[in-house]
């Protein structure tokens, strides 16, 4: 599947900062420090809540998610898709297991763990995907994992 739209391009990105939710608090008990540093996104499926049978494999179509994470709690997200290279800064709140991002005004929700050098994170609302390959952006869930690089 092939996935050029810029408004997906921008909700995938603010995706990517939804990970990075843990960074700016220790409701989930993770401090902050612990989270400071450079991540990978090693899976990244979006899945259809209409037909959850239809996935979207981000990693396997060549999609690199990064966060840089700061002991500010300032979080940096760089979406790389072939010729598409997006950064954003962007400000989080977290509530136990939950958190909401928002990226340019758009909000994004989900629940997320992390264990070791090891984040992951359930995106539930805020998120479109082009499962048609039509041009014609989708809600979308996400489920983001990640692995600390230094």
């Amino acid at each position: 599947m092939r996935h050029t739209s810029t408004s997906s391009t921008r909700s995938l990105t603010a995706i990517a900062v939804g990970l990075a939710a843990l960074a700016c608090g220790d409701a989930t008990g993770v401090d902050p420090e612990d989270l400071v540093g450079t991540w990978s996104a090693f899976t990244a499926v979006a899945t259809n809540p209409a037909d959850p049978a239809e996935t979207a494999d981000l990693v396997a179509m060549g999609v690199s998610i990064t966060f840089i994470i700061e002991a500010t709690g300032r979080i940096e997200t760089i979406f790389e898709f072939q010729d598409i290279v997006d950064r954003d800064v962007g400000m989080l709140t977290v509530t136990d297991d939950e958190f909401t991002l928002v990226i340019e005004g758009r909000p994004v929700t989900g629940t997320m763990s992390r264990q070791d050098d090891t984040l992951m994170m359930h995106i539930i609302t805020g998120v479109e995907w082009d499962f048609g390959d039509d041009g014609l952006d989708e809600p979308a869930t996400l489920l983001l994992e990640m692995q600390r690089s230094r």
